[in-house]
């Protein structure tokens, strides 16, 4: 019991151990024994094989219109014809279904009949035919796709067993075939009858097929029985992909060899949305993206499907049930609230073969933050497509957003898999990567050539035209410092921007949208006073002046499927429009590239296609219909024609369409490099991805309007003051206060003389002063400073440093009465106005004062003016001051920054009251109000910085043209736009009522044009999710440049100006002839409808804008290079934001004027002088009107913005781009003089060709032209980069990140790839819209009217200035279609003007809001892709360990096929790869060349929900950690491990031990006596070698009946011929003998190592009742302890026991007779007496016996049951030594005899010295 000890010395030897066994057991088989040693039962041949005949497999294919023949032949009989007739219906497409061919074949071959089987709900059937085997099958048919897929596989024999699982009563077998034509993969489901396994041994084919087996890899499996109908086995080969398959399904020989890979083949197709319903939802509004996985039930499932595209859903909802569908009202969400929407999705095509769909939703809320929702598990109902909704999140399942953006793991292979806590664990893997040799270079050529910038370029037949991958291929064109000349824009040999490549090809794409379809809206403020009566939406009188109706039903074309998106609008306020088509900057570089997905749904590296720069506005022609689709915008009817000379616009006609830039790109799968492979058997589509344009990728920075700047004209009869400047001047005036009075007491002397001290900003001091007027003004907020600081009165804040002069006027009428008394009784002794300055120092100094007293009793008069009429009760008197103006001039040298100037006034009166004046009131009262013809009285406080002369400080302004100004010259001879009735500039109203007036010249409040200088309107710029502009002031840091996109010009019904003319009271008339003149109302004001008389009424003239969405030209690529290269006509030295109203110091050195001393823009425009009957009767005092939120640009160039306007409106050429823009057609007049001419655009172009290109109208058809209103230049702010997505340069490119742009591409097997696949692709980061802004905002200030009939004045007023405003189209990353808050054309929380609610206009001066959720402006970063190494984290991880999703049995789809991305654990590397896993008890270790440990895993991160739902958690919880057992000890044989009941039984090859683990690492090799035989016998390739099945490394079997560890070594390959085995088999026998098998054995029972085995099977197999195997080169089956002791594939091994005798050690002894007690039995138990050992020797380290026969009766007896004998001598010598070994052997034989081996005792005498 002691067991088999080859370490123990000699002499300390023990004799309850022995030192070699051969085929001996200390355990009974079948009783008594135990304790004792008997020869073991050796292997029976269980059963054979079968061979398999030929199987032929029909699948289908694709149908086309034609028919086709089947014919199927076999062994022998008549083959099998089958026909199949197409039909068709009228336009040539089939009508006969797949299902019906299918069918056909069916009923054919159940005629036969013949054994097939048709796999489960597929088109396949495999023909199985036993008796009469399949051995041909042919397919004949037309055209050049087949419409059935057949195969023939030929018949396979000898099979070898390779790798093994039990399953309940099954055990499952890999096999590899060594006979056949072709080498085949099998599965096969082996059972028995443990009562009897020989009798009942069966064995049934599951699968034959191209699983790619090989008895080079051999298989680790295991199986998980969940109930009677799915018992899933699980296996792996560490070469080719894990796999499973369902070991009960009927149908499993049928099976393809994708359905036994975990994740399944597939095409999954992105989710569409489709529609949005308003009401019935709660989703939360942000950006929408879905996806889903499909699943087989009892199966696997397919990864995530691609990502559907981002959705907007807002709160803002359209009423389709009126004309007015809010189009103004419908934004953004401002948070993330509930709304009532649904968004509806489709799923257009799904794969066939699947059972059930998962459903997932994700939410952004906020730039890359996410929150992912399982929304929804149903069965499929349908096998083409899928539509679901997404209503709600409430009682979603959330998950982590990794969970859907991470590829559920894919693995490549597996080495070793186990199984724990119902989770499936996979050890040292290699991730599934996924690549393809493809070469989508696409370049671009000379127009017309095949010449390149790629000059590599070789055969254009070849698959990469030669061109080698490490290229850089950087086109010129993509930079203006290389483009010039270099115009590589164009397809190969092509007239067609775009590129061509080997293998991809593209040219430019667009989708029309909606801009503004306000003609065909019916506002909500339908009102009849519009001009041309009928409330024409082109003349909305307040907005929103961009406005279209809902469209019913849009259908879309998306990745090739046609999509009905719903209603709604047909432009970007639809999410579903912004979902598809976002587009392209035109002009900018993008960087494009391809992604292919494999049959598992994984995506290779990006496969660059080309930096390519889009096409220009102006790079297409327009078409038939005079459409320029390159245009951003264009103004269209079909009813008129577009650009036509006069043009009229009739009500519910026209609108404007946008076009979004794309690209069309045709991808050649036929030119797949790999040609030993179907492309279509290797993907299952492509994507066209991009680089995201970052802030740092934009060579386009921003897209906008450009505006005018201008300077102000000086007049010759002006001081050098200039008081126009919005920080230097108020036009406000003081606010009048009627006093009370004061009664004379009657206490009072009888005659006293008084002197009145009136206070106009302060309280009286003594009770008898008057308060007669008080001086007050709006401040900031609109609020009295009475009371303010510093003090009280107006003031104004020092902006900078400098000598400042200020003015102070003070417009007054005074009256002095008193009541009931006559008028000559009362005397104005004296009359004083003292006019003060008080300068507060910013720091604290001492206050300055300035004033000045004025005697006012000259302009005494004795008439109260009888305009006042009665004054309250008085009657008229002889006391009064009439209306009169004084000025107090004020120089205030060094004024600091943030000094405090405060103006005030006060009236000194002395008045002598005679007695009879006792008990009377006095009156005093100041009166500003309106007078008569005489206009406004006004008071106003203004100042100027200091005018040096001769140095001036230049003010530049906004120069906001609605219309085209008339040109004159000044007192100089320099040009300057001036304004008359017929050709207003909105912001330049003559004070004078000539145009030809030299005085009107030099009053004009606007100046001239300046066209060094520009602002730029860009969307981008001015909200915070645009984009970020730097800044600078440096003209040698010059970043941007800009450059022309189109021309427009407002859109105008009828006639485009007034013919009539304009009363000299003010305001604008209109008739029935007049439309659209130069601009539109936003403000009805004082409004009048045209009388029924058809006298015209006036429209009160406040708020202007122009609508330029009507297209005059479009600006080549070509001629916008002029402005960034060459002349660099759009170079900018300054760039500048400017805020509302503010100003910037103009840092240039090339002022207008060479000695001026500075320059600053202020961002203000000047407006009328007529309003509300308020006449400003000075050229200094216009009103003025803040400037909207802008940017400020100074060019190089000092006619930059000439020349945008000129290319802008097709005056490129040179003949014209020096021309004055603007100036109209004919000789100007200046004085009556018509001799002054200027140089102008006279080139008035026919409409029929190419159009009126700058807008000039032939009104009449004489000829004469004349200005077009509202004309609006688009420009691009640009700039160059070195380095645009992070590089162009190979190595560069290699490290770009790509993003979706929603577009797939499926390809299937029934794809046609012998022709280019043709892809549309949107999904870019630009949004197109109408945009609408003010340009100048109101200013405001008070205004009291006089009421004649009280004598006092009215309710304090809030009056504006005018506002202008634009509409122009643009190209930006916001939407600004969707913007939110409060602006231009949103009429939101715009109240209707009552006639007393000042709040009714807040809108006019109230600035626009830029507001849009930075959200929906960002790139979607949700799904990105990689250039090189999308793989590259995708590898060999050796030492990592995977986790499956958790099971439970029954479960429809298996969990056991899912891994997650987080779910694994990695063990230390340092100690070699991970050979294996096993489970142990609760433990699952791992082992490692030189370690072993324990994975730790978390059974309670391990519960599913309640509902027996999903478990969707993949961060790694289930496997917590690792410890390690052992950091030196290790198992590198993967076959090498064995689990028996309490322990692990291991080699460790790198110290060759054989190890068990149970609590601890115990060498059972060291302890237990085996050490040396180990080191000895184990050496060579088995070291390094992991093979078994080829007969290296080591293979081990557990033996549940005895208890019995078994490892069998292989170190060579057999050499021994084995006889003829049962079945006719044959093979050869390795032995102990040949010293290359060694199979030795461990006991659990003895604890100790028992001996040898003669058996060394390649592979075991054990299904914990029986051990079975295969012979080392046979084919049979065979059963273990079954049969014939000691016969091993019917060859017989003899038992041997080997001892060493020394009882006491180092004493000689001399050894004589020998006795053993040996049983032995027949197979009936029978005794028989005479057998016992055959052979006997003894030997010791001098002497050997050899091996001496045993001779029944001989030389050995039998007594008393004991045998007996002599110990034979060496020679003639006795054995003499202190120990002997005596080797016992026995001869099993074919007969069945059992030998049970007792003791053995020695007899010896001491011989001593």
């Amino acid at each position: 019991m002691g067991g088999m000890d080859k370490d123990t010395s000699k002499s300390k030897y023990p004799n309850n151990k022995y030192s070699d066994s051969l085929n001996l057991r200390p355990v009974t088989d079948k009783g008594l024994s135990t304790g004792a040693l008997e020869n073991i039962k050796g292997t029976e041949e269980l059963l054979q094989m079968p061979e398999i005949n030929g199987m032929a497999i029909i699948e289908s294919g694709k149908i086309t219109a034609g028919g086709f023949t089947l014919s199927i032949y076999f062994n022998s009989g008549t083959p099998i014809i089958i026909s199949v007739t197409v039909t068709v219906d009228s336009e040539g497409n089939p009508t006969t279904t797949m299902d019906e061919v299918f069918d056909l074949i069916e009923t054919e071959l159940d005629a036969v009949p013949v054994s097939y089987t048709k796999l489960k709900d597929e088109d396949r059937i495999l023909i199985y035919n036993t008796n009469n085997p399949v051995t041909n099958i042919t397919l004949s048919y037309g055209g050049s796709v087949a419409p059935l897929e057949v195969e023939l596989l030929p018949a396979v024999s000898n099979f070898v067993i390779i790798g093994n699982t039990p399953l309940r009563e099954k055990t499952i077998l890999f096999t590899v075939n060594d006979t056949g034509t072709e080498s085949l993969s099998q599965i096969w489901s082996m059972t028995y009858d443990p009562t009897d396994p020989k009798g009942t041994a069966a064995i049934s084919l599951i699968y034959n097929g191209r699983l790619n087996f090989s008895k080079d890899h051999p298989i680790e499996a295991l199986a998980r029985y969940e109930n009677t109908k799915t018992q899933r086995v699980y296996f792996t080969d560490n070469s080719s992909i894990p796999r499973s398959f369902n070991a009960v399904r009927t149908d499993s020989v049928a099976l393809r060899v994708k359905d036994f890979a975990l994740i399944v083949e597939n095409d999954l197709f992105p989710a569409l949305v489709t529609t949005e319903d308003q009401d019935g939802g709660t989703l939360p509004a942000g950006l929408w993206y879905t996806t889903y996985r499909l699943k087989k039930f009892g199966g696997a499932s397919t990864p995530i499907a691609p990502f559907s595209g981002a959705t907007a859903v807002t709160t803002s909802q359209i009423d389709l049930t009126t004309n007015d569908p809010k189009y103004w009202d419908y934004a953004y969400a401002t948070t993330i609230v509930n709304t009532t929407k649904i968004l509806n999705y489709s799923v257009p095509t799904l794969p066939e073969g699947f059972d059930e769909i998962t459903v997932y939703a994700v939410n952004e809320t906020a730039p890359g933050q996410f929150q992912a929702f399982l929304v929804k598990t149903e069965t499929l109902t349908s096998e083409t497509s899928y539509d679901f909704t997404l209503t709600t999140i409430t009682d979603l399942e959330a998950i982590p957003i990794e969970e859907l953006q991470q590829y559920d793991v894919d693995f490549e292979r597996v080495k070793t898999i186990t199984a724990k806590f119902n989770r499936l664990l996979f050890g040292n893997v290699k991730e599934a990567s996924f690549n393809l040799e493809f070469d989508a270079r696409a370049y671009r050529f000379l127009t017309g050539t095949n010449n390149s910038y790629e000059t590599d370029i070789g055969a254009l037949t070849s698959k990469t035209w030669e061109v080698p991958e490490s290229n850089n291929s950087i086109n010129p064109v993509n930079k203006d410092s290389t483009a010039l000349n270099n115009f590589y824009l164009y397809k190969k040999n092509s007239l067609v921007l775009g590129g061509t490549g080997p293998n991809v090809s593209y040219e430019f794409e667009f989708k029309e949208i909606t801009l503004d379809n306000s003609s065909n809206a019916e506002p909500s403020n339908l009102d009849t006073s519009s001009p041309n009566g009928n409330g024409n939406p082109l003349w909305p009188e307040k907005s929103p002046y961009v406005n279209m109706p809902a469209t019913g039903d849009i259908d879309v074309t998306v990745n090739g499927n046609t999509v009905n998106i719903g209603s709604g609008f047909t432009n970007f306020k639809n999410g579903r429009m912004e979902s598809y088509f976002k587009g392209y900057m035109r002009d900018e570089v993008y960087r494009f590239g391809i992604v292919f997905y494999s049959k598992t749904g994984r995506s290779s590296d990006v496969k660059w296609i080309g930096d390519i720069r889009m096409p220009s506005a102006g790079d297409f022609a327009r078409d038939s219909d005079n459409l320029w689709e390159g245009a951003i915008a264009q103004w269209y009817s079909k009813d008129i024609p577009a650009f036509q000379n006069d043009a009229t616009v009739p009500k519910n006609v026209g609108e404007t369409r946008g076009w979004m830039l794309g690209l069309k790109f045709n991808v050649d799968l036929n030119n797949y490099v790999d040609s030993t492979s179907d492309i279509r058997e290797v993907i299952s589509g492509f994507s066209i991805v991009r680089a995201p344009r970052k802030q740092k990728d934009k060579t386009i920075i921003a897209e906008g309007a450009l505006g005018e700047v201008a300077r102000k004209k000086l007049s010759t009869s002006q001081s050098g003051a200039d008081y126009l400047f919005p920080e230097l001047i108020t036009k406000a005036p003081f606010k009048a206060v009627k006093s009370a009075g004061i009664t004379l007491s009657s206490t009072d002397p009888a005659s006293f003389t008084a002197s009145r001290v009136l206070f106009a900003d302060g309280t009286p001091t003594t009770p008898e002063e008057l308060l007669a007027c008080q001086a007050e003004v709006y401040d900031s907020g609109n609020n009295y400073n009475n009371t303010g600081s510093p003090s009280p009165g107006y003031y104004y804040t020092i902006p900078e440093k400098g000598d400042y002069e200020f003015i102070m006027r003070i417009w007054n009428t005074l009256l002095v009465a008193i009541t009931g008394t006559a008028a000559s009784d009362p005397q104005i002794d004296s009359l004083y106005l003292t006019l003060k300055y008080e300068i507060t120092p910013k720091n604290g100094g001492p206050v300055r004062t300035f004033e000045k007293t004025l005697d006012l009793n000259s302009t005494l008069t004795g008439d109260i003016p009888s305009y006042l009429n009665s004054v309250g009760s008085f009657s008229p008197g002889d006391f009064g001051l009439y209306p009169q103006g004084f000025n107090y001039n004020q120089l205030i040298p060094n004024a600091e920054p943030g000094d405090i100037v405060t103006a005030s006034a006060v009236y000194n009166v002395g008045i002598v009251v005679p007695p009879t004046a006792i008990g009377k009131t006095i009156i005093l009262k100041s009166q500003i109000t309106s007078v008569g013809t005489a206009g406004p009285e006004f008071t106003y406080f203004g100042c100027a910085k200091k005018v040096i002369a001769p140095e001036k400080n230049q003010r530049l302004f906004n120069l906001t043209r609605v219309s085209d100004g008339a040109a004159s010259l000044d007192s100089v001879g320099k040009p300057y736009i001036i304004s008359g009735y017929n050709h207003n500039v909105v912001d330049d109203w003559t004070l004078g009522n000539s145009i030809n007036n030299t005085t009107s010249i030099d009053n004009t409040n606007v100046g001239e044009p300046v066209q060094q200088y520009a602002t730029i309107d860009c969307p981008d710029l001015k909200f915070p999710s645009g984009t970020v502009v730097q800044e600078y002031h440096d003209d040698t840091d010059a970043k941007y440049v800009l450059k022309p996109v189109s021309g427009y010009v407002h859109i105008s019904e009828n006639t485009p100006f007034n013919t009539d003319s304009v009363p000299t009271t003010g305001g604008i008339i209109f008739n029935n002839n007049t439309a659209v003149r130069s601009w539109g109302y936003s403000e009805k004001g004082d409004v009048y409808s045209r009388e029924a008389s058809g006298i015209p009424n006036y429209i009160q003239d406040r708020s202007r804008y122009t609508k330029a969405l009507a297209l005059c030209n479009n600006v080549s690529f070509e001629e916008r290079l002029n402005f960034s290269t060459g002349d660099e006509y759009g170079r900018i030295k300054e760039f500048k934001k400017i805020e509302n109203g503010g100003y910037a110091d103009v840092e240039s050195k090339e002022s207008l004027d060479p000695t001026a001393e500075d320059v600053k823009f202020l961002n203000v425009g000047y407006s009328t002088n007529t309003y509300d009957g308020l006449q400003i009767v000075n050229a200094g005092s216009a009103l003025i009107s803040k400037g909207v939120f802008t940017n400020f640009a100074a060019g190089f160039n000092t006619h930059m913005t000439k020349y945008l306007l000129n290319y802008a409106f097709g005056y490129s050429d040179v003949l014209d781009r020096d021309k004055d823009p603007y100036l109209g057609e004919g000789n100007t007049l200046i004085n009556g003089n018509t001799t002054d001419y200027f140089t102008q655009h006279n080139n008035y172009i026919n409409a029929g060709t190419v159009g009126n290109r700058i807008g000039f109208y032939d009104s009449n058809g004489s000829g004469t032209k004349t200005p077009r209103r509202g004309q609006v230049a688009i420009v691009d702010i640009c700039r160059e980069l070195d380095k645009q997505y992070g590089g162009n340069t190979y190595k560069q490119r290699k490290d770009t990140e790509y993003i979706s742009t929603g577009n797939f591409s499926r390809v299937t097997k029934d794809t046609d790839v012998s022709i280019p696949i043709t892809t549309t692709v949107f999904g870019g980061d630009i949004f197109q819209s109408a945009f609408a802004e003010k340009k100048l905002y109101s200013t405001n200030f008070n205004y009291q009217a006089y009421d004649s009939g009280t004598g006092n004045l009215g309710t304090p007023q809030i009056r504006f200035s005018p506002i202008i405003g634009r509409i122009y189209p643009v190209q930006s990353v916001v939407n600004t279609d969707m913007r939110v808050g409060y602006h231009f054309n949103n009429y939101q929380n715009y109240p209707e003007d009552d006639g007393t609610n000042p709040i009714a206009e807040t809108y006019e001066r109230k600035r626009d809001d830029y507001m849009c959720p930075v959200l929906y402006s960002r790139e979607k970063i949700l799904q990105s892709y990689l250039v090189v190494g999308q793989n590259t984290l995708v590898g060999e991880y050796d030492n990592r360990v995977y986790m499956s999703q958790q099971k439970l049995n029954g479960e429809l789809f298996d969990s056991w096929t899912i891994f997650k991305p987080l779910d694994y654990m990695d063990v230390d590397g340092h100690y070699g790869p991970l050979n294996k896993l096993e489970v142990l008890n609760d433990q699952v270790l791992f082992f490692q060349d030189k370690s072993f440990g324990i994975l730790s895993l978390n059974p309670q991160s391990l519960i599913t929900d309640g509902s027996g739902g999903e478990v969707q958690l993949g961060t790694g919880r289930g496997l917590v950690t690792f410890r390690y057992i052992s950091n030196s000890v290790g198992a590198f044989h993967q076959w090498g491990v064995v689990k028996g009941k309490g322990a692990v039984y291991f080699f460790d090859a790198y110290h060759r031990k054989f190890f068990r683990y149970s609590k601890g690492p115990e060498p059972l090799s060291d302890i237990k006596g085996m050490s040396s035989w180990f080191f000895d016998k184990i050496e060579g390739s088995i070291l390094t070698s992991d093979n078994p099945i080829l007969f290296k490394g080591v293979t081990a079997v557990y033996d549940q009946r005895f208890s019995e560890a078994i490892f069998t070594f292989h170190t060579g390959v057999p050499t021994e011929t084995l006889p003829d085995l049962p079945g006719g088999s044959a093979g050869k026998l390795p032995t102990a003998t040949a010293n290359s098998q060694f199979t030795l054995v461990f006991n659990e029972m003895t604890n100790a190592f028992t001996g040898f085995y003669s058996h060394f099977p390649r592979h075991y197999i054990s299904d914990s009742r029986r051990i079975f195997s295969q012979p080392p080169q046979g084919y049979p089956v065979y059963i273990h302890d079954e049969g014939v002791r000691g016969v091993f594939y019917g060859v017989a091994s003899p038992s041997i026991i080997e001892i060493i005798v020394n009882p006491k050690g180092s004493w000689t002894k001399v050894f004589n007779n020998i006795e053993y007690l040996t049983e032995a039995s027949d197979s009936t138990g029978a005794d028989l007496v005479n057998v016992t050992f055959d052979r006997l020797k003894v030997s010791n380290e001098y002497q050997s016996t050899g091996d001496v026969t045993l001779v029944v009766d001989d030389n050995v007896r039998r007594r008393m049951r004991t045998w007996r004998g002599q110990i034979p001598r060496d020679g003639k010598a006795r054995i003499r030594n202190p120990y002997m070994i005596m080797k016992l052997e026995y001869d099993n034989t074919t007969t069945e005899k059992r030998l049970i081996i007792h003791d053995i005792l020695t007899h010896y005498l001491d011989a001593p010295m």
